[in-house]
């Protein structure tokens, strides 16, 4: 977890089944808290790179794009995929609006 100028972000990119445990309770924690995730973040590197965890999201809307393309894929799964493209893509602008105000601050 981290905050970035305000904003909360939450890395929400499952290393292991322990990881995933304390991510389960420090969602728990932050609800009794009343604190509220303003982004959840897949950041295979943690969110001190948020450069990377761009590049994760940027590779996986590619990634369902190639998927959506396949041959024979089927329109359930292509509609998942479109939504989830979707809910990445508004993670990126939200990433990079954060990354760049960073940078400012730096």
């Amino acid at each position: 977890m981290r905050n970035v100028n305000g904003k909360v972000l939450f890395n929400n990119y499952s290393y292991s089944n322990s990881t995933a445990k304390h991510q389960h309770k420090l969602r728990s924690l932050l609800s009794d808290l009343g604190i509220e995730v303003d982004l959840f973040v897949h950041a295979p590197w943690g969110l001190q790179n948020l450069d990377a965890a761009l590049q994760w999201h940027r590779n996986y809307i590619q990634k369902l794009g190639r998927d959506m393309a396949k041959r024979g894929s089927r329109k359930e799964k292509n509609e998942w995929r479109w939504r989830e493209a979707v809910r990445h893509m508004y993670i990126v602008e939200e990433l990079q609006q954060l990354n760049n105000l960073e940078r400012r601050v730096a």
